[in-house]
């Protein structure tokens, strides 16, 4: 297949020329570096995993302690097919989020996850990607915690 040069100019002034397809944008002039700029990827969110404890106290009470950790992650969409298998559960919205870097933290029991906003959702599912460094968490928005 045919190659054909293409111009572009770069943020600060320098001519950019590189090979494309020719039934491409090949013949089209030369694109402002306005055109040029990367968008964004991802829009990272913070979530606050919890972990509740009972500890037992002098007087042989038990009391809840509550230990928060802050972590980076992605909000996804689910597919209709997982959200019509826990539509059958329940009337309840359901929320996926890819989180970042747990490390150690993993074998911890989380008991629900609060977002940037201020909400609190219940774990339903939390599973590790083999792939990558990250972890899938799913669960649902609870009034009640």
């Amino acid at each position: 297949m045919y190659k054909a040069k293409q111009t572009f100019l770069s943020k600060d002034g320098r001519i950019i020329t590189f090979g494309t397809k020719v039934n491409s944008v090949a013949g089209y002039p030369v694109k402002s570096s306005k055109s040029l700029r990367r968008k964004p990827k991802m829009r990272m969110t913070q979530l606050k995993l919890v972990v509740v404890e009972l500890v037992k106290q002098p007087n042989k009470t038990e009391k809840e302690v509550s230990t928060e950790y802050m972590f980076a992650a992605k909000k996804e969409k689910l597919s209709q097919a997982r959200l019509d298998n826990f539509s059958m559960q329940g009337m309840a919205r359901t929320y996926r989020f890819k989180v970042f870097n747990i490390g150690n933290l993993a074998d911890l029991d989380f008991s629900y996850f609060i977002d940037e906003t201020g909400k609190k959702y219940t774990i339903k599912t939390f599973n590790e990607n083999l792939d990558d460094n990250t972890w899938t968490v799913e669960g649902e928005v609870s009034n009640g915690i």
